[in-house]
């Protein structure tokens, strides 16, 4: 059974970083570099970053039968929520873990009076644009954002309007 924890923690935000330094690795060295991903990593999805964004954002810990597979951070929005990080591990991807996750949360979009979700995803990642199109997303803005260090994000905008 899929399940949503709410990280609210030290030990949580640990497991949430832990579980970014794996994934984030695996996933998103071939999409920004090496030197990227370590600074990401330090500045955005570190444990400290991630428990003091505990003050405006929602975290989860999803679960599967009890084990962690991934996270997502949720913030509210005037009119929407925006998904700022959803990532599960690459074993698990492709099983309909994202799609039923999705479904959960455009729910809570509209059980809240929330009018989408949205969230960002990066040109170059493939695989994720055609998750998100296929479900329903639509692309409405593309931006480049400087996170510092010389170091820039390369994303498209989406929503799912409910």
């Amino acid at each position: 059974m899929l399940t949503l924890i709410s990280a609210r923690n030290n030990t949580q935000a640990e497991t949430v970083a832990n579980m970014a330094t794996t994934i984030w690795r695996e996933h998103y060295r071939p999409i920004i570099g090496d030197q990227q991903v370590a600074y990401m990593l330090a500045t955005i999805q570190s444990k400290e970053r991630i428990l003091e964004d505990f003050v405006n954002v929602d975290y989860y810990i999803i679960q599967l039968e009890h084990k962690a597979i991934g996270y997502l951070a949720l913030e509210t929005k005037r009119e929407s929520f925006f998904l700022s990080k959803i990532y599960l591990y690459k074993e698990v991807r492709g099983r309909g873990y994202g799609h039923s996750i999705i479904s959960y949360l455009k729910n809570k979009t509209r059980l809240e009076g929330k009018k989408y979700l949205e969230l960002t995803v990066n040109k170059y990642n493939p695989s994720a644009i055609l998750f998100y199109e296929k479900i329903g997303f639509q692309r409405v803005d593309a931006i480049i954002s400087d996170i510092g260090k010389g170091f820039f994000m390369d994303d498209y905008v989406y929503r799912l309007y409910v």
